[in-house]
């Protein structure tokens, strides 16, 4: 029997499930949405070579593709998701990246950071999630 991916792992552990409740929460508002995009980066100074070269760029991208959905309207002024403006598909997958951002910045998740190589499950989520982000840039 084989044994699940560490990504299989992580998207499946008590702390992505944690991570995607607290998404739900967040995603209809501009300022906690921008509160977890500062805490983000607060955590990217605090570790800056751990969000070097690809890990930089997959965190850039993710971190991009919120701010984008929160800066260009894609919340109407209550709060709610705009219809018009998102698929349920792409609302589905962004509540999932906004979640891989929130374990990004939890202390406690699969591997803590504390840890030696705490930050490794860290980097496997970044890498997922930067999938799941780019497929809601528009194509070029």
């Amino acid at each position: 029997m084989t044994q699940p991916s560490a990504e299989a792992r992580i998207l499946t552990s008590a702390a992505f499930r944690r991570a995607r409740l607290r998404a739900a929460s967040l995603i209809a508002s501009r300022t906690e949405l921008h509160r977890l995009l500062a805490s983000v980066e607060s955590k990217r100074e605090s570790n800056p070579r751990l969000y070097e070269g690809a890990q930089g760029l997959d965190l850039d991208i993710i971190c991009s593709v919120v701010d984008a959905y929160v800066d260009e309207g894609m919340l109407t002024v209550d709060g709610h998701d705009d219809p018009h403006t998102t698929s349920i598909t792409g609302k589905a997958r962004l509540r999932l990246v906004v979640a891989a951002l929130v374990y990004l910045v939890d202390v406690e998740d699969v591997i803590p950071d504390s840890r030696p190589n705490g930050l490794t499950d860290d980097v496997v989520l970044l890498r997922w999630a930067s999938r799941m982000a780019r497929a809601e840039l528009p194509a070029v």
